[in-house]
């Protein structure tokens, strides 16, 4: 599946993501640093932990 979303709230992003990934997913992310990809893989990594 690839999706393109514009969203400034990695929360937001974090929860879509989180929200399609199933148990053996794999997810590849590639992203500019001006999205602050980061910053979702930070959200969903504390968010995951939990």
């Amino acid at each position: 599946m690839y999706v393109n979303l514009d969203v400034g709230d990695p929360g937001k992003t974090g929860e879509m993501i989180l929200g399609a990934l199933r148990p053996g997913d794999v997810l590849l992310v590639k992203a500019s640093r001006a999205v602050a990809a980061e910053a979702v893989l930070e959200y969903m990594k504390k968010k995951n932990s939990n």
